[in-house]
């Protein structure tokens, strides 16, 4: 929780510093590296999904995200594959923005 805490106090700094509204970060390529190691970035980063001025764009093929799971929790795991249905729906809201 510390860090989180001094990321968004960090990212409040950086946007005051040079007004700006929030900060984007595109994050791509996570389909190229292993399945089982995109999903654990994708973990990480779905803990910064609330910070107030951050924007997270991904770029991943949604099934690397499934194999991903599949391997590292097992075929039984479809639940902990829907946590992940947040991924399109980022893509999907910048396409319109």
């Amino acid at each position: 929780r510390k860090f989180k805490d001094t990321f968004e106090s960090f990212v409040d700094y950086i946007c005051y510093q040079n007004k700006y509204d929030r900060i984007i970060f595109f994050i791509d390529d996570l389909d190229r590296i292993d399945p089982c190691r995109a999903v654990e970035l994708m973990e990480i980063i779905k803990n910064y999904l609330d910070c107030k001025k951050c924007i997270f764009v991904l770029a991943i093929d949604y099934d690397v995200v499934i194999r991903g799971v599949k391997a590292k929790f097992g075929e039984t795991r479809e639940s902990k594959a829907r946590s992940f249905s947040w991924c399109p729906l980022i893509i999907i809201m910048w396409k319109n923005m």
